[in-house]
């Protein structure tokens, strides 16, 4: 799991996502499934997947292991 946490004012119900910088970057290096928890400054968080985040995102399924 990944937690990001923001200031007060975040928009996904209270919550503060990621960039999508972070994004992509989380996608080239996490499962799609891996949850992320979203946190603002106070009570109010959402969580949801990778996956829910950056929809058909260049991830770990196009890069050869």
């Amino acid at each position: 799991m990944l937690a990001v946490c923001g200031g007060k004012d975040g928009v996904l119900s209270g919550a503060f996502p990621p960039c999508g910088v972070c994004r992509q970057v989380m996608a080239e290096f996490c499962s799609k499934d891996m949850p992320v928890l979203l946190v603002n400054g106070e009570e109010s968080h959402d969580e949801c997947t990778l996956g829910d985040l950056l929809p058909y995102a260049f991830g770990t399924d196009y890069i050869k292991k």
